[in-house]
């Protein structure tokens, strides 16, 4: 559920963060000069992905992130945003204070979305005849029909998985969260919305299109998985990518509007 947002413009920035096109159709996330992962081709009939690429950034990443989100955010303020806006790249974005509850997903299992949903809608991949794979664990949140026959799917992709992370950090974590405290992740996030043509797609279900907000974690990999082991909520500072979503900016506005602040989630 989304608890807070501003809009941000960000006009420089040293970071290595960056969401980048190298050839055509293709959307590559960089970190410190390194491809992390595919994002999806910029296509908004193609199938919605995220691959890792085997490769992990500086594991001291979190070293540039303000503390507050060690303890928790509870309010987004100017100079926050503007302290965290170091790490993002140049570009316009919704920052969004979001509270979720992380769910590990496995490929291939009954709750991954690439053998499941997107397989009910787009069918398998034209070229392997398999599922999309998306060569690491990661964690869906909401999950939700909307309307025009659409489903809302969110998720949180972590920059490496879950058995390089510290067990005693993690249990930190798991016993500030039972104790009732909500700290803070964050991410560099992109909105897609797709609908397969009708010749490569089963447009006669109930639903046609797939909005999906990806959430690719760029501090707090701990947090997030004491959440997922717990139950329990975590909050996580969103930075939305405008320029780099296949979605217009009223579309990204109505997801903020509608469908995240929605109180019955």
């Amino acid at each position: 559920m989304l608890l807070q947002a501003m809009q941000k413009k960000i006009k420089s920035s040293n970071s290595t963060v960056n969401i980048l096109t190298p050839k055509r159709w293709v959307r590559e996330l960089h970190i410190n000069g390194t491809k992390a992962y595919e994002i999806g081709p910029t296509c908004d009939t193609c199938e919605f992905l995220f691959e890792s690429n085997g490769t992990a950034p500086n594991r001291d990443f979190h070293a540039y992130v303000p503390n507050e989100l060690r303890s928790g955010l509870t309010d987004l303020t100017d100079e926050l945003t503007m302290a965290v806006s170091t790490v993002m790249p140049v570009g316009d974005y919704h920052v969004g204070l979001h509270r979720v509850f992380p769910l590990l997903v496995t490929p291939n299992e009954p709750n991954d979305y690439f053998s499941h949903e997107q397989v009910t809608l787009w069918g398998l991949n034209r070229y392997y005849g398999l599922p999309n794979y998306p060569r690491t664990k990661y964690y869906r949140t909401l999950t939700r029909p909307i309307p025009n026959k659409s489903l809302f799917f969110e998720f949180i992709v972590p920059l490496f998985p879950p058995h390089w992370l510290d067990e005693d950090v993690v249990q930190e974590y798991q016993e500030r969260l039972i104790g009732g405290d909500q700290p803070t992740a964050l991410a560099i996030s992109v909105l897609d919305i797709r609908s397969p043509e009708p010749d490569f797609g089963d447009l006669t279900s109930d639903i046609d299109t797939h909005w999906c907000l990806a959430h690719y974690l760029l501090d707090g990999h701990h947090k997030v998985f004491a959440a997922s082991q717990t139950d329990r909520p975590i909050t996580l500072l969103s930075f939305l990518s405008v320029n780099h979503s296949i979605a217009s900016p009223e579309q990204i506005q109505n997801v903020l509007d509608v469908v995240l602040c929605d109180k019955s989630n």
